[in-house]
């Protein structure tokens, strides 16, 4: 008998009002080679000229008090759940007298990718931290993005990838995931033909992509907990979870483990549409 195909927005909105701030709280501590996060690399693509930045699928929202120190910014999340974090960072950050805070235009809304309730050509660039992957249908999103995106205005985004694996990460991933029973699932397993096909008639450009490795070090169970609490896994029972962080705590408490976590870097330029070019 055929499975039911995966209601993925149900999903999503079950596991992110279970674990909100999960992805902020991997991700805050995985670090590549130079010693620098995900999001650290991430904001080093913002320009430093643009004067509003949209924060889509913002999540708990970890870039907010960066974004914000620099220009009008919009952080748009479907869950709920990782909102109120958000907003709660929010509240925090604008109670402080620092003057470099005290221009800047911050907002959090709910709403859905697909249907922005902003104005077209409102951004002059859109942040995307490991959402991209989650968005479907994927062209759509991207005409989305591509409409409140001003011409000149970049996306830079973030997605898990995969990559190399150390020897001696192999047997910690090997072992979870043999007690999983699944790797971890996504909607959208991208990469750049994929995205260049997402754009479709949108005037967008992928203008860059690299992959980068970054390490995640477990160090107690609590480690463990977070790192299977991180992970998409629609298909697995509770038991096989359970299974597998009981394995990995163990693994864990015998001495400190290393897993790796590969995440793909891009960023898309949207150009002038031909209308526009006339209207200059």
């Amino acid at each position: 008998m055929n499975q039911p195909a995966l209601d993925w927005s149900q999903y999503l909105r079950t596991y992110h009002g279970e674990h909100p701030g999960i992805t902020e709280a991997l991700l805050t501590r995985a670090y590549d080679h130079q010693g620098r996060t995900a999001y650290q690399n991430l904001l080093r693509e913002v320009p430093d000229n643009a004067s509003a930045v949209l924060d889509l699928a913002c999540g708990s929202a970890p870039l907010a008090t960066q974004l914000a120190a620099r220009a009008a910014y919009v952080g748009v999340d479907a869950s709920p759940d990782e909102l109120a974090i958000a907003s709660s960072r929010a509240g925090a950050m604008f109670a402080r007298a620092d003057a470099m805070f005290a221009q800047a235009d911050a907002m959090f809304a709910q709403a859905d990718a697909m249907r922005l309730p902003l104005p077209d050509a409102a951004f002059d660039a859109v942040v995307c931290s490991m959402a991209l992957m989650l968005l479907t249908p994927l062209p759509a999103a991207m005409a989305e993005i591509a409409r409140v995106l001003r011409p000149g205005g970049v996306l830079v985004a973030t997605y898990p990838t995969w990559g190399f694996v150390r020897p001696s990460e192999v047997l910690t991933l090997a072992g979870m995931i043999a007690r999983l029973h699944a790797i971890p699932e996504i909607p959208n397993a991208l990469s750049p033909a994929q995205l260049r096909g997402s754009i479709g008639v949108t005037p967008m450009d992928l203008t860059s992509h690299k992959k980068v490795r970054y390490e995640l070090t477990l160090r107690s169970s609590e480690d463990a907990q977070m790192l299977i609490d991180g992970l998409y896994l629609p298909s697995v029972c509770a038991k096989r979870v359970r299974s597998a962080t009981a394995h990995l705590a163990a693994a864990v408490a015998r001495r400190s483990r290393s897993v790796p976590l590969h995440i793909a870097h891009l960023t898309m330029t949207r150009r002038a549409t031909h209308t526009e070019e006339v209207r200059r």
